[in-house]
């Protein structure tokens, strides 16, 4: 089976490179074509991280954020311009004689250049959608209410969509009426159990008591203008720094927000070798951090458009790591957290929230305790349980 994937992800995507390492595992042929719209240390052409056969282009890395938006999302996508932008790359591959062809597409703008492969190269393929987020939810600006980019792709190229791949059970009703003739099966975002060093983290609970330094973490989305709630994550850490001197506390990920960067220093300052702000930091490096934190926190802002039931990575590599989630959000499988986390409703006062952490850090019995409820509970959520039923709707589309 030849497996194509298109995508716009960094390449330490946890969700993308799981899948491409499972079809690898299968022996099936994987070819990746990659655009990359914002790393500008990256080369164009061809790469390869797990042994498939990849392609990158760099579009538009240099241009006005809002020009290149406009550009990508409205000419290069929505027109052959991508096509013929990649269509001597596929000619290194065969059509109508190769084994049968699955077009995986990672993000809706790629519908278009999907089913442009279909049509030119790959008459029998079939092509699946993996569908990371919700875009029927729209954005407000101005009070007026306009459709995501993503959602209007969807739209147009509904017909052409043999498949789709969603995050949870709960989007399944909506996705059906959204997609009415395409399969649909479901692939959580768990983690894969041989990323992470068991001893390091077994280690870490069994030793800590009353003298041990606990780390508090946040690596993930700053982005605090649409559904992250970093200044309760920035109360959190400032109150605890500085009631407890046995804690540290790290944040990291990608941020161009320069008031935001500002808090960052100012703690920093207030804070020395206590609190640090990592940056953008590589997925082996959060693997490692987080095999060795305590506490980790989730929290959306209550006011966010976008509080639907969603399926985060990262809460189950807490679990997976022994780190116990702090939660504000609409998490799929929360009712079987039970003991091993703090789950608050969307409109708990913060100070709920603030004084769960602070209990948590003066009670160390209670902390290991729960760090081990979170440990065991994490071994249920895993991609080695559930990565089959991507393979499952391949056979079925190609079966049918």
């Amino acid at each position: 089976m030849n497996i194509i994937i298109l995508d716009q992800h960094s390449v330490n995507d946890d969700r993308i490179n799981r899948h491409i390492k499972l079809l690898l595992s299968c022996k099936y042929t994987v070819v990746r074509l990659q655009v990359n719209r914002y790393d500008p240390n990256l080369k164009e052409g061809i790469f390869s991280l797990f042994g498939e056969t990849g392609y990158r282009i760099n579009e538009s890395l240099h241009a006005i954020r809002f020009v290149r938006s406009i550009y990508f999302n409205m000419v290069f996508c929505l027109t052959p311009l991508i096509f013929l932008r990649v269509r001597q790359f596929f000619k290194r591959f065969p059509d109508n004689e190769s084994p049968p062809t699955i077009i995986h597409v990672h993000d809706a703008v790629f519908l278009n250049l999907a089913i442009l492969l279909k049509k030119y190269r790959y008459p029998q393929a079939k092509i699946v959608y993996d569908r990371h987020e919700l875009y029927e939810y729209k954005i407000k600006k101005f009070g007026i209410s306009i459709p995501r980019i993503p959602r209007c792709y969807e739209i147009l190229f509904m017909h052409g969509i043999d498949g789709v791949v969603s995050v949870s059970r709960h989007h399944n009703d909506t996705i059906h009426k959204l997609f009415p003739h395409a399969l649909i099966s479901v692939v959580p975002n768990f983690p894969q159990i041989s990323e992470y060093n068991t001893t390091t983290i077994t280690d870490k609970i069994e030793q800590y008591d009353e003298s041990s330094e606990l780390n508090l973490i946040y690596i993930g989305s700053l982005d605090d203008d649409f559904d992250r709630d970093i200044k309760l994550l920035l109360k959190i850490a400032d109150t605890v720094l500085q009631k407890f001197p046995r804690t540290l506390f790290q944040i990291g990920g990608d941020c161009n927000n320069p008031e935001l960067k500002n808090k960052f220093a100012l703690l920093g300052k207030k804070y020395p070798g206590r609190f640090f702000f990592l940056g953008y930091i590589t997925r082996h490096k959060t693997v490692r951090i987080t095999e060795k934190a305590h506490i980790g926190f989730f929290l959306l802002k209550p006011s966010t458009s976008y509080w639907v039931t969603c399926s985060p990575n990262k809460i189950f590599e807490y679990l997976l790591c022994g780190v116990i989630p702090v939660i504000r959000a609409n998490v799929d499988y929360s009712d079987d957290f039970g003991p091993a986390s703090m789950v608050f409703d969307r409109f708990a006062p913060e100070r709920e929230i603030l004084a769960s952490v602070e209990y948590l850090i003066e009670n160390p019995e209670k902390c290991r305790q729960m760090m081990h409820d979170a440990y065991q509970l994490g071994q249920k959520f895993t991609f080695d349980a559930v990565g089959h039923n991507y393979i499952q709707v391949y056979n079925e589309l190609l079966s049918g």
